[in-house]
């Protein structure tokens, strides 16, 4: 983008450069208004949950909490527990069971502008091309979960269950079926394998299966009580809210973390939507004017400059955007705005006009096109005469003196 010396014809493609760059100002322009409302409306549906929310006990349900938002902490359970139906792999104790699939296959990578095939493990499925192709996935990643799951009287639906943060805790069955043996998969040190090759030297279409599991444990959950279950808790401006915490923790504390975690994600797409937006425009500025390049030091010089120009205007139009977006998702600010503002110019017009008004009075002309007496008064003791002759002076008086 920013070289010396190079040919016009070195450029044509900067026109899509600058294409690029003008939808990605867009995107990101998208992104930054979208996260104020977003980051708002979650904002506020906590604040309500927090204003609304009781602790209850998990057992016995209480009636008359039904359709009310609650905070349950305690033991998830099983009976009955999980298991993956094609190992035949599980445990009573366990509440959910997730299996990944990961196939050793051709991988297209981009670098320097050209496609790379490379063999390696990946869990996608690749679409390969001519002698890169990839074969089927011979089994598919799948979660399962306990029917049974209960938190004291209430009942763990699957929704809930998946959203618990797993630990690092991957397990490989040391036995397996008679099926699946015959098919060929044997239990290797970190993984069930599949395959022509082995785990250490692998072909390509060659499987290998892990497992996360997670065993019965400690929950705090908020939301509304439906019955003897939990759903979403929906605020009033419409955003839904589950929260699930691993562990004994307060109402308080988990609406703490998710308003810290909302405000983090919010300034992190700030972050993003506000540079896109500058790097994006400047993209599109250094990309309209590519074709200048082929002056002689005078066309590189002119693309920087398009190029920081535009990134300055995406910056500043970012911050515009940023502002009138942040005001539009919170409209009481902006409402309490428009009426101090609306004050203060209703109070600064009352002062103008109760302030005095002064004005300088000239003396009427005289008869004649004479000026009129002098400002300063009447002379002392002859208040009824505004103006009288000096001594001697008129028709009977001496005549003036000569010139």
């Amino acid at each position: 983008m920013f070289g010396f010396g190079r040919k016009a014809v070195e450029k044509k493609p900067s026109k899509i450069g600058g294409l690029f760059g003008f939808m990605m100002f867009l995107s990101a322009g998208g992104t930054l208004a979208w996260n104020e409302s977003r980051t708002a409306s979650m904002e506020n549906a906590l604040l309500e949950l927090e204003k609304t929310v009781q602790t209850a006990q998990i057992q016995p349900v209480s009636p008359a909490l039904e359709g009310k938002p609650i905070h349950l902490t305690g033991q998830a359970e099983t009976e009955q527990g999980v298991a993956d139906p094609y190992f035949e792999f599980g445990s009573q104790q366990r509440l959910v069971l997730h299996r990944q699939v990961e196939m050793y296959q051709w991988v297209k990578h981009r670098k320097n502008k050209r496609d790379e095939w490379r063999q390696e493990w990946s869990d996608d499925e690749e679409s390969g091309s001519g002698d890169h192709d990839n074969p089927p996935f011979p089994l598919r990643a799948e979660s399962f979960a306990a029917s049974d799951a209960h938190l004291g009287a209430f009942q763990l639906s699957d929704s809930i269950l998946t959203k618990i943060s797993f630990a690092d805790n991957y397990l490989i069955p040391t036995e397996l079926p008679q099926a699946r043996a015959e098919e060929g998969w044997v239990s290797a040190d970190d993984a069930l394998f599949l395959g022509k090759g082995s785990e250490n030297s692998p072909a390509i279409g060659d499987v290998r299966v892990i497992f996360n599991v997670l065993d019965e444990t400690q929950i705090s959950l908020i939301g509304t009580q439906r019955g003897n279950t939990v759903e979403a808790f929906v605020a009033k401006n419409g955003y839904d809210l589950l929260v699930l915490k691993t562990g004994n923790s307060s109402a308080k504390a988990m609406i703490t973390e998710e308003k810290s975690d909302n405000s983090t994600l919010g300034n992190i797409l700030r972050a993003v939507g506000g540079g896109g937006m500058a790097l994006g425009l400047g993209m599109a500025f250094s990309g309209f004017v590519g074709w200048l390049t082929w002056i002689p030091l005078l066309g590189p010089a002119i693309e920087r400059f398009a190029f920081w120009t535009g990134a300055l205007l995406g910056g500043i139009l970012a911050f515009i955007l940023f502002v009138g977006a942040w005001l539009w998702a919170h409209p009481l600010v902006f409402i309490g705005i428009l009426a101090l503002g609306s004050a203060a110019a209703v109070a600064w017009g009352l002062k103008k006009r109760g302030e005095p008004q002064f004005a300088t009075a000239m003396p009427p002309p005289m008869q004649g096109g004479a000026m009129g007496p002098p400002a300063f008064g009447n002379p002392p003791g002859n208040a009824s005469n505004p103006f009288q002759p000096p001594p001697n002076a008129g028709p009977g008086g001496p005549p003036p003196p000569p010139r």
